[in-house]
């Protein structure tokens, strides 16, 4: 990470269960990154999100879900109000499996968050004014400031956090495919991001993928650079060491170990990637960001 961002840590944010929520009200902040999963809901005002080179105007009902070590921050804001709800990275993971079946869970949660092109830009949930009402009131529930701040209430808390996630990923699932084109060549591409976020760890090849979505290579190579941003080896790449990172941020792997694990052929080919990832990042950061004391 670069020296002048912030990471904020999960032990700071977790004093007894292993997610929290709060409003945080007149919201701007610079350049960071979490050690943790975040969903921020755009509760009300105007500003900008800038994450990872990218710069979204939001409203309210926007909903964006930031994973573990993604720099992001909030500029231009006025009277931007925003729910936080975060999560511990153990948790989520320990999700995953049950997870991974709910339409949309894993574009809400794994896909949208990382893509830099045209996804980031249209996919990023949008709910209409009635369902952010009624988000509303299951965040009211977990807001640690909130009415159900005692013990008693943990189990409530919980259902709540499941019941609200599953449910954005529903409405993450009925936006993308509501935007597919008429040939559902787009939406062949956004599905095969689920294959790779789970065969990450083996090689993968544009054959393959190709194979999978019934595409041709050219018109799938389009259509994924428009839908990512990225090749598919570059976004592959990317997610690996998004995954090395959080690895060897736990401390009980070597570096070895975290790169065999998540697909590298060995050491070197892993820092190779993590510093050709990490100069893209610093390629991708804006000029006018002030540093973070």
């Amino acid at each position: 990470m670069h020296e002048t961002e912030k990471l904020a840590k999960e032990r700071d944010f977790f004093p007894d269960l292993p997610f929290n929520c709060m409003l945080m009200k007149d919201y701007a902040i610079s350049m960071h990154a979490h050690e943790y999963y975040e969903i921020n809901v755009i509760v009300s005002g105007k500003g900008t999100h800038n994450i990872e080179g990218r710069q979204i105007p939001v409203r309210a009902g926007d909903v964006f879900v930031i994973p573990p070590l993604v720099n992001h921050s909030y500029t231009d804001a006025e009277d931007l109000d925003v729910y936080h709800v975060i999560m511990k990275t153990s948790m989520m993971e320990e999700a995953y499996e049950r997870s991974e079946t709910v339409g949309g869970y894993l574009q809400l949660m794994g896909i949208a968050p990382q893509a830099q092109g045209s996804l980031l830009q249209t996919e990023h949930l949008h709910l209409h004014k009635l369902q952010l009402e009624q988000l509303l009131t299951e965040l009211e529930i977990l807001d640690r400031r909130g009415m159900y701040m005692s013990a008693e209430y943990n189990t409530l808390k919980y259902y709540t956090l499941w019941k609200m996630i599953y449910w954005l990923s529903a409405l993450m699932d009925k936006q993308i495919h509501h935007r597919g084109d008429p040939k559902h060549n787009r939406l062949q591409v956004l599905n095969i991001f689920d294959y790779i976020h789970h065969h990450y760890q083996e090689k993968i090849t544009i054959d393959e993928l190709c194979q999978i979505t019934h595409l041709s290579r050219s018109t799938f190579l389009r259509q994924f650079k428009e839908v990512s941003g990225l090749s598919p080896n570059q976004y592959l790449v990317r997610l690996r060491c998004r995954k090395a990172l959080h690895l060897m941020s736990l401390g009980d792997r070597t570096k070895t170990e975290a790169a065999l694990e998540c697909g590298f052929y060995d050491l070197s080919h892993m820092e190779r990637a993590l510093r050709s990832y990490g100069q893209s990042m610093m390629k991708n950061r804006k000029s006018k960001e002030p540093p973070v004391p």
